[in-house]
């Protein structure tokens, strides 16, 4: 069940990653990948089973993720720690 969670899950972020990603964005992040040699990734801090610290080691779905992006573009991971706020601009109040 493990493994076939982790094939679905990868499957489907690399089939949302080429649908509605653009190009040109993607070619400059690759670029910058390809020229630090270093792979950023954003993870929060407090999203139980995609991302989590236990006795300051990550662990998680997206951890794992990262870790295997990382290892396969032979790549140097850093994690970043993102906040689980969004910012989205305001919205008028409907009449």
């Amino acid at each position: 069940m493990n493994k076939h969670f982790k094939l679905i899950f990868l499957t489907s972020s690399i089939i949302y990653a080429v649908l509605f990603s653009s190009a040109s964005w993607a070619q400059s992040v690759l670029q910058e990948v390809q020229q630090t040699g270093v792979l950023k990734v954003g993870i929060r801090k407090d999203a139980v089973l995609f991302g989590y610290e236990i006795s300051g080691n990550w662990t998680g779905y997206c951890v794992g993720f990262a870790n295997s992006l990382a290892s396969s573009l032979s790549k140097k991971l850093i994690l970043v720690l993102v906040s689980e706020q969004l910012h989205l601009p305001s919205q008028p109040a409907k009449e």
